[in-house]
């Protein structure tokens, strides 16, 4: 994994959430803009985890029709939901499940979640980065199962800085 990469895309990442956070106070209150600079692969660059194309709506990421030129656009209104499973390599083209224990080093179970979004407070407008509570999967020493290492509760934005860096939420990111 080349970490300078994914530094580069942590730090737009970032960027892009203190501009979402910033326009929810200004401007349309109480509604999260959507960009068409995605944070998502294949436009950043690879991940730690894999987070195929059906995870989009989860990164609230939609194709606009309705714009001038149609396009992809990315928001922040982050919604992992529970029994979604990310693991840490594409197993897209791996046929059966004993072969997958193979090349799989961990896997995240979403348990249960708040979407991120915007809620009103008596101070106005706010981001809420929403939670996420799921369990870390390693394989067993035989290969065959997985098994629960921990369970998590973090927020949505850093549930998804964990699938960019693959450094657990709390802990520091030594890329």
């Amino acid at each position: 994994m080349n970490s300078v990469k994914n530094i580069d895309i942590l730090n737009v990442f970032n960027e892009f959430l203190m501009t979402q956070e910033a326009s929810v106070t200004k401007g349309r209150k109480g509604v999260l803009p959507k960009v068409t600079q995605l944070i998502h692969p294949p436009a950043t660059g690879p991940w730690a985890f894999n987070v195929p194309s059906y995870f989009n709506a989860a990164l609230d990421i939609a194709y606009d029709t309705s714009a001038k030129n149609p396009c992809w656009k990315q928001g922040s209104a982050f919604a992992f939901s529970a029994n979604d499973i990310v693991y840490d390599v594409d197993l897209s083209g791996v046929k059966l499940w004993k072969n997958c224990m193979k090349f799989l080093s961990m896997s995240l179970r979403i348990n249960r979640s708040t979407s991120a979004g915007v809620v009103e407070t008596s101070s106005g407008f706010l981001r809420y980065a929403g939670i996420v509570v799921f369990d870390v999967l390693t394989p067993d020493a035989n290969r065959q199962k997985l098994l629960k290492r921990k369970e998590i509760e973090s927020s949505q934005d850093d549930f998804i800085r964990l699938l960019i860096t693959g450094a657990m939420p709390g802990e520091h990111n030594d890329l």
